[in-house]
C-alpha cells in the first residue's frame, strides 16, 4: 500500500486475530491484541466484527478505511484519488460490494472487505459492525423451520444474511455512497421475470461487469475464484477470500505475478 501511495499519510491499526505473532516495526503501524473468540455459530463473522469494533476508539482521522488483509488494491495513488473523489461527490461511503456470487448477502452498498468512510458525514459512534445473523424471524423461518426446495429456499434468502456490516448498510443505505464494480458472469435472461428481492442475479444496471483483468494476469487465480473489482472502468482490486485459497496457489508466486505489473509502473 505504501508503494502505491508514497505521498499519503496512513496510520494502520491491525487487530491480530491470528495465532501467529506479527513482526511489523513501523511508526505508522499499531498492532492491537486479538479479541476473544465466540463459541456460537458463525463465529468467524462475530470475531471479525469484534476486532473492527475494538479498533474504532483509536481512530482519530477524518477518513476511516476498513480493509481485509487479503484485499489487494492495484491503482497508484488510490487513497488520494478516492479521498478526493469522496469529497468532490459528497460521499459518506466508498468501497467494494459483496461479490454477487454471495446471493444471501446485502447488495448495492459497500462491504467491510474494503470500506472507506468519511467520519465528518458518518459519526464514528454510529458505526456498529456487529452481525445480526440468525436473529430475524424471517431468517429463522426459512432457514430452519420450513421444509422447502433448495432453489426456493435460496431465493427467499437473497440479501437476508445479516453479516458483518449489515447494521451499517441498514442504517446508512439512504446516504451518499459509491461502490466498486465486480466482475461477474451471469445469464440475466433466466432471472428477467423476477423481482430483485428474489433474483439470484442483481438487477441494478451497471452493478457488475463481464470484463476481467485476472483472466490475463492470473488465469489460475481467476479459475479459483479470486474476486476482481473495477473503478471507473479500470482494474482496481482483487480479493482472495477463502474460496481462492487452494494448494495450487497457497504461496506468494501467483500474488507476485498479479501485483508486479502494477508496482513496477510506479
Amino acid at each position: 500500500c505504501q508503494q502505491l501511495n508514497p505521498d499519503f499519510s496512513v496510520q494502520w491499526l491491525i487487530v491480530n486475530n491470528d495465532a501467529e505473532p506479527l513482526q511489523l516495526e513501523q511508526a505508522n503501524i499499531k498492532i492491537l491484541p486479538a479479541v476473544p473468540r465466540v463459541l456460537h455459530g458463525d463465529k468467524g463473522s462475530f470475531h471479525h466484527a469484534a476486532a473492527i469494533m475494538s479498533a474504532l476508539p483509536l481512530v482519530k482521522t477524518r477518513f476511516l478505511l476498513v480493509l481485509d488483509h487479503d484485499f489487494y488494491v492495484l491503482q497508484k495513488n488510490w487513497l488520494h484519488n478516492i479521498v478526493q473523489h469522496m469529497q468532490a461527490q459528497q460521499l459518506g461511503f466508498f468501497g467494494s460490494v459483496w461479490h454477487p456470487r454471495w446471493t444471501y448477502q446485502y447488495r448495492y452498498f459497500p462491504s467491510v472487505h474494503c470500506m472507506l468512510i468519511d467520519l465528518e458525514k458518518i459519526p464514528l459512534e454510529q458505526l456498529d459492525f456487529t452481525p445480526d445473523i440468525g436473529l430475524g424471524f424471517w431468517d429463522q423461518l426459512i432457514s430452519t423451520k420450513l421444509s422447502l426446495p433448495a432453489n426456493l429456499r435460496k431465493r427467499l434468502q437473497v440479501g437476508q444474511f445479516k453479516d458483518t456490516g449489515s447494521r451499517i448498510q441498514k442504517r446508512f443505505a439512504n446516504r451518499y455512497f459509491e461502490c466498486l464494480t465486480p466482475h461477474f458472469l451471469a445469464d440475466t435472461t433466466q432471472e428477467r421475470f423476477l423481482f430483485d428481492r428474489f433474483s439470484l442475479i442483481p438487477k441494478k444496471v451497471g452493478y457488475f461487469t463481464r470484463d476481467s483483468f485476472l483472466q490475463t494476469l492470473s488465469p489460475l487465480g481467476y479459475e479459483h475464484g479470486w474476486e476482481e473489482f473495477f473503478w471507473q472502468n479500470q482494474p482496481f482490486a482483487f480479493h482472495l477470500r477463502m474460496v481462492g485459497r487452494t494448494p495450487e496457489i497457497s504461496d506468494e508466486t501467483e500474488l507476485t505475478r498479479v501485483l508486479t505489473p502494477f508496482i513496477t509502473r510506479i
